[in-house]
């Protein structure tokens, strides 16, 4: 057979060991890039989230569009707001249920002078469209990687100081 057919049936193995060290590789290296992304997503909830909390203490809704007006978050979708849906639900039975105040619509909270503590950087038809439709937001957020996250703090409305949360809502578009 010549040089060559006498060293096929050696070839054979290690260009299959070869094949399989190299598609292992490629899968772990697609597995970290997977969790690097997840990874970064969550840095980038945390920054969002440390521009709005600041010292945990808002002192009023001004203060609040003051923080929210310095976020710049590229390549990710976010709703962050105010809320005391945690620590006062009854105020809140009437208007949400369970399901949707867990994901978005959880009840964001209005001062006296009816200022609601929110922001987002969302096209304003689609946040109208989930905030208004249950089906739509369970449509919209389908085929979403959804991380959420909820930290206390302190909000002054009209002098008095009052326990809350921030719950900021990220997704990749």
């Amino acid at each position: 057979m010549g040089p060559i057919g006498d060293d096929l049936p050696s070839l054979i193995p290690l260009l299959f060991a070869l094949i399989m060290f190299f598609s292992t590789f490629t899968f772990a290296f697609g597995v970290f890039d997977n969790k690097n992304s997840k990874f970064d997503s969550d840095i980038k909830v945390i920054k969002i989230a440390k521009v709005l909390k600041g010292t945990s203490y808002i002192s009023g809704y001004e203060n609040f569009k003051a923080l929210c007006s310095t976020l710049s978050i590229p390549n990710l979708k976010f709703r962050a707001g105010i809320t005391n849906y945690y620590t006062a639900t009854d105020q809140y039975s009437l208007q949400y249920n369970a399901q949707d105040a867990r994901l978005y619509n959880v009840g964001f909270f209005l001062d006296e002078a009816g200022n609601e503590f929110s922001c987002h950087n969302i096209d304003p038809a689609i946040n109208s469209d989930i905030s208004s439709s249950p089906s739509f937001a369970y449509r919209f957020f389908a085929d979403k990687e959804i991380v959420a996250r909820i930290y206390p703090i302190a909000v002054e409305d009209n002098r008095v100081i009052k326990p809350m949360h921030l719950v900021v809502v990220t997704w990749m578009p």
